[in-house]
């Protein structure tokens, strides 16, 4: 059976293509579209087993199953929203409750990161919610990369008061 290998392969090329210097250890890296959870997911185990650098934290702000619109709030804030609201794949709702739904206003408070749904799908999913950074995006503490071309690559945030959109990521064209 390939298929277990044929995820690996890919999914250690998008890990590959995230920073593994030695100052990577101080910074949160911040994925705007991996193309699935397990692109993020990974990247601290797989490292850790190799004796490789590991980022201080990991997050990542949707999957790229959809176009995902960013709008720069404030000098610390994202809105994002997908087009297909949060949790659209299957692998994303693997360990949630179905029962258990996400409120409107509801906080998630991280170490470095604060989220907040502003707006929910139709059938009770997350449509978009308000990112809010303890820093300053620009001021170094966060790696922001976004997927694109088979790898991830640096992103820029917009100004303050502009948009940008990540066009979905065709899963199957990952496939080796």
């Amino acid at each position: 059976m390939r298929a277990p290998l044929d995820i690996e392969r890919m999914v250690r090329a998008g890990e590959r293509s995230i920073d593994d210097s030695p100052s990577v250890r101080d910074k949160t890296v911040v994925l705007m579209n991996p193309p699935v959870d397990a692109y993020a997911g990974y990247v601290p185990p797989m490292r850790a087993a190799e004796g490789r650098p590991r980022p201080a934290a990991v997050r990542w702000l949707a999957t790229g199953a959809s176009d995902v619109r960013i709008t720069r709030v404030d000098p610390t804030t994202l809105r994002v929203r997908p087009r297909t609201g949060f949790l659209s794949l299957p692998s994303e709702r693997m360990q949630r409750d179905p029962h258990d739904h996400m409120a409107l206003g509801q906080r998630v408070p991280l170490s470095d990161l604060s989220i907040e749904i502003t707006e929910l799908t139709a059938d009770g999913r997350p449509a978009e919610i308000l990112a809010r950074f303890t820093r300053p995006l620009e001021g170094g503490h966060y790696l922001l990369l976004h997927w694109d071309h088979g790898r991830f690559q640096r992103f820029t945030p917009p100004s303050v008061g502009g948009e940008v959109t990540l066009t979905g990521v065709d899963f199957a064209s990952l496939l080796p």
